[in-house]
């Protein structure tokens, strides 16, 4: 049954030129490059090929192919805060035909880091309402230091599905990453001294049960150059805020 369909899957009768594309470009390690992404509208059931061109102010770029994805290619920013629109011209070319697929954007809508990194949250001693939060910005992006990232963080107790969103700033170029894997914290609960035998009690005013469980989400946006980070004076590569909760 199997050699029988796939020998009628692939009777010239089923077999299609190419036609649309869908197209979508990213920048993630801004301002070195973007990549460029496609997929067929539908499918040829037969081998296609693509033809790549990016154009930027009247000039042809370098397209670089993806080692590992057929339908992937990267290209080098030839400037930064440039407002000519770049043209991508992606051609489909099979035996029964081609088509081409025109996408144009502009630089600072594509860029988009990726999730910040080693997101951790902590109790803070003696204070039963608050938890310090610290992540690393994501390593792919290069120059952290001439554009550096700002950052919104969103908490939630564990039991309630809205978030509260903390701190947030406007955005001056590109999006906000998806957010990093969620992290789960419980507040500080004071010194358990009761002895190994005996249940430990826990005070009422200590804030600890499942309302304290929080669930925590960072995500991360670029900027200018001319923008500092959120959290001043703290180093580029760590951020570290301390949460107050209720």
């Amino acid at each position: 049954m199997f050699d029988h369909e796939q020998q009628v899957f692939q009777t010239p009768a089923n077999q299609l030129p190419p036609g649309d594309l869908t197209i979508t470009c990213r920048s993630n390690t801004y301002p070195k490059g973007f990549y460029c992404t496609w997929t067929q509208l539908h499918r040829t059931f037969i081998p296609t090929n693509f033809d790549v061109d990016v154009q930027h102010n009247q000039r042809s770029l370098e397209v670089q192919p993806d080692p590992f994805h057929k339908n992937r290619c990267h290209v080098r920013f030839p400037e930064v805060f440039s407002s000519f629109l770049y043209l991508v011209n992606i051609t489909a070319i099979n035996s029964l035909g081609k088509a081409s697929t025109i996408y144009s954007f502009e630089e600072s809508n594509i860029v988009k880091p990726d999730p910040p990194e080693r997101v951790v949250a902590t109790p803070v001693r003696n204070n039963p309402r608050r938890l310090e939060v610290s992540w690393n910005s994501p390593s792919t992006w290069p120059e952290i230091n001439s554009f550096p990232l700002k950052y919104f963080l969103r908490y939630r107790p564990l039991i309630r599905e809205q978030w509260q969103h903390v701190a947030a700033k406007d955005t001056e170029i590109g999006t906000w990453s998806d957010w990093s894997v969620a992290v789960h914290a419980t507040t500080w609960i004071g010194e358990i001294t009761s002895p190994p035998d005996v249940d430990p009690v826990i005070p009422e005013d200590s804030c600890f049960g499942h309302t304290d469980l929080k669930v925590f989400k960072v995500g991360v946006t670029g900027t200018r150059a001319t923008y500092s980070t959120v959290f001043h004076g703290l180093s580029d590569w760590k951020k570290v805020l301390a949460l107050s909760i209720g």
